[in-house]
């Protein structure tokens, strides 16, 4: 029993090892980055609008004070979270948002481009710093547009800075996959292991 309780914690879950780069053909090494870029793709677009749906709404506290400081002739401080949402759908449905989130993934990725993410290694760092000027150059187009309106400004440029940081990061990010070389006794292990969960099953 001590034996086998033993063995169950030695145990381990079994990692397929690395492929072979030459062992994928031409065809299926362009079908893998066209599905993994559509798959990178679909999951910018739904965080980007995830992100935006929780910063701009004035459910939240945040998103209704930037409510209160529009620019606008309605007089905001007299209508509830609710309507206010209701008034928002009603000026840019669901569908609309998913096609502007979709737009905003295209003009991230364009701009990662230019800066050099997919020709040569990057880190996060210079991605955040990247965000971080975009979201300050942001906010001063949107100060002089709003009239010097600083919470308005703000918000918007933070906003736009952490949809363009999650956006790059999902796009670009990598992994690497180190195989940690097995000492003999390792290898005598994990062998034996395997035969006797083959002759279990």
């Amino acid at each position: 029993m001590i034996k086998a309780l033993n063995l169950i914690e030695n145990l381990k879950i079994r990692s397929f090892p690395p492929e072979d780069p030459s062992e994928i053909s031409r065809n299926e090494a362009v079908l893998r980055k066209i599905f993994g870029a559509f798959y990178r793709f679909i999951w910018a677009v739904f965080v980007s609008w995830q992100v935006n749906d929780f910063l701009y709404s004035p459910l939240w506290m945040h998103g209704y004070v930037w409510c209160l400081n529009l620019p606008v002739d309605t007089n905001m401080a007299e209508i509830s979270a609710g309507p206010l949402v209701l008034q928002q759908l009603r000026a840019c449905p669901e569908l609309e948002r998913i096609g502007h989130d979709a737009l905003k993934v295209i003009a991230v990725a364009m701009l990662l481009f230019c800066t050099g993410f997919y020709t040569r290694v990057q880190t996060v760092r210079r991605l955040w710093k990247l965000s971080c000027a975009v979201g300050f150059v942001l906010f001063l187009v949107r100060s002089l547009q709003m009239e010097h309106r600083l919470f308005p400004s703000l918000h918007e440029a933070f906003c736009s800075q952490t949809a363009i940081f999650l956006i790059g990061l999902i796009l670009t990010i990598h992994t690497k996959n180190h195989v940690k070389p097995k000492t003999s006794a390792e290898s005598a292990a994990i062998q034996q292991v395997n035969l006797i969960g083959e002759n279990l099953c």
